[in-house]
């Protein structure tokens, strides 16, 4: 993922292949946190776009990363999207995945 500048915001675009049999009919939520070993930010708790992605395509959503209290660092991202306080599960490798995030990779804020 590209740098962030500390003070501002940067963008994580989600590609999504929905392989279920129909669209999500309700909007769930996602956060993104960015966490080291000096502290956890929530950077993103927004609407998930979920009802557009559409039974047997590929989506790319686009979430904002408001880095602006987020001091320069590198950081682990983790992504969650959830229905109230219940997680969503992807179909994803269960080892990246916490019980609520699944750990995306890394970015830095400069």
């Amino acid at each position: 993922l590209p740098p962030i500048p500390s003070g501002t915001h940067g963008w994580l675009d989600l590609r999504v292949d929905n392989r279920g049999f129909a669209r999500a009919y309700h909007e769930y939520t996602v956060r993104i946190i960015l966490e080291n070993e000096t502290g956890r930010y929530e950077v993103c708790n927004a609407p998930a776009q979920n009802t557009l992605w559409q039974s047997g395509e590929v989506t790319v959503s686009r979430y904002k990363i408001d880095a602006s209290q987020v001091p320069s660092g590198k950081y682990t991202l983790h992504f969650g999207m959830f229905e109230g306080d219940n997680p969503i599960l992807f179909g994803m490798k269960q080892e990246f995945f916490d019980g609520w995030f699944y750990r995306l990779g890394e970015m830095e804020v400069e």
